[in-house]
């Protein structure tokens, strides 16, 4: 930020420097000479000096006052329980938090801040911000302890405990108000560092990101930051095979904030990110399920080597599962539509032909009735098997439809987390 006073206060000792160095500088008999080197020491620190007053600064203001009095009320100790659901089973863990860190990160610099051009690492520079660790704070080791004492606790494999661990992350409460004001700009709104996620029990897409990574790199898998600029939402990365993952980096995408398989790109529609539940209009949407197209390019940032996650395998293969069945229920409805169509056309048929009979049967025209009637017979059990027909038709499709409900679970955000987002 540019600063006129300081500037003025440079610029007269500049003035000054120059007149008490003025003389040496044009008696000096060559560039060489010890007044010249001097004098032009002095003025490359004062432009550096200027350099620095006129430095570019994502700025820090002072917390708002009721902020600042809510946490001077806060204990000096805090226990934060956290629960939440994987595979069907609930889990659940405690973390002591301390007042004394969590005043020391949410003090400390959000911003980035840099001398003349803007570096263009300046993203990768800034996230670096959030990965540093206060002395003392072993909250995510013990968390990370916590988690992978409860996999084993459990039998869950490898694969399964960084399954356990996103899901620990997805189930930290969206903070939907703050997210608002960091688009807004409403000052003293920024990221915030994962230990004031873990205080606070909530957090925006970059918080939750930034925790999670953080866990993950503690039980040694590679991770990155996965960052969409253009949709201004940020996931974690995970090692991964290189063919499953997103634009081959070796990372697949592990979203943060709602409850999808490690893998699996939530689509947007309507500001919310989410599929549609609704099987007349959720097809098609598995043939994108992993592309990150709809969220915008993004940039891997941040990037460590480690263990990979293998299960991806499986979330794909579920998927080509999922597409398969999706398209039986396809195949069937239009079977269950087609035979629906002749079965109307023999019921309209069956129609005319006891019209003809009460009219034989009028005209006491018994021999016509007879015969007739054994036409007719025929048509009203060709008409019965093709109901039966439909019914089983029926009763399988809607086997399939269970089935395929059961298979999508895991890729539809429950109803009630959309409702809480509008």
């Amino acid at each position: 930020m540019h600063n006129i006073y300081q500037k003025i206060a440079l610029w007269f000792f500049v003035i000054a420097l120059l007149l008490l160095g003025i003389g040496g500088y044009f008696y000096g008999k060559s560039k060489n000479s010890v007044a010249y080197q001097t004098i032009n020491q002095v003025i490359d620190k004062i432009v550096w000096w200027n350099n620095v007053a006129d430095q570019e600064v994502i700025t820090k203001d002072d917390q708002p006052k009721d902020v600042q009095k809510i946490v001077d009320n806060l204990p000096a100790e805090r226990t934060v329980d956290f629960t939440w659901n994987y595979q069907g089973r609930e889990y659940s863990i405690k973390v002591d938090l301390k007042k004394d860190l969590y005043e020391q990160y949410r003090n400390s610099t959000k911003t980035y801040s840099y001398i003349g051009k803007l570096p263009p690492d300046w993203v990768e520079k800034y996230y670096s911000l959030f990965f540093e660790l206060k002395p003392g704070d072993g909250t995510i080791q013990k968390i990370a302890t916590d988690i992978d004492e409860l996999s084993k606790q459990n039998g869950l494999s490898g694969d399964q405990s960084v399954e356990l661990i996103i899901a620990f992350i997805q189930s930290i409460p969206y903070d939907k108000e703050r997210e608002g004001n960091i688009i807004n700009r409403v000052e003293g709104e920024f990221t915030n560092y994962p230990y004031e996620t873990l205080y606070n029990n909530m957090g925006i897409c970059f918080d939750k990101t930034f925790l999670g990574i953080l866990i993950l790199q503690e039980l040694g898998y590679g991770t990155a930051v996965l960052d969409f600029e253009e949709a201004n939402h940020s996931a974690i990365g995970i090692a991964c095979p290189a063919e499953y993952s997103i634009y081959g980096s070796g990372y697949c995408f592990a979203e943060s904030t709602n409850f999808f398989p490690v893998g699996v790109v939530p689509q947007r529609q309507a500001d919310i990110v989410s599929f549609d539940q609704d099987l007349a209009t959720f097809s098609g949407q598995f043939d994108n399920i992993f592309s990150p197209n709809s969220l915008g390019r993004a940039d891997i940032l941040h990037k460590t080597d480690g263990k990979q996650y293998l299960g991806i395998e499986a979330t794909y293969k579920k998927v080509e599962a999922v597409k398969a069945i999706e398209k039986k229920i396809d195949q069937e409805r239009a079977l269950i539509q087609q035979k629906e169509e002749e079965a109307l056309k023999r019921k309209e048929e069956i129609s005319k032909i006891e019209t003809t009979l009460r009219e034989y049967q009028s005209a006491n025209n018994q021999s016509a009735y007879n015969n007739l009637k054994i036409t007719y017979n025929s048509k009203i059990r060709s008409y019965n098997d093709l109901v039966g027909l439909i019914q089983l038709k029926i009763k399988m499709l809607n086997e399939d439809v269970k089935k395929y409900n059961a298979m999508i679970t895991d890729f539809v955000v429950p109803q009630e987390l959309l409702e809480e987002e509008k």
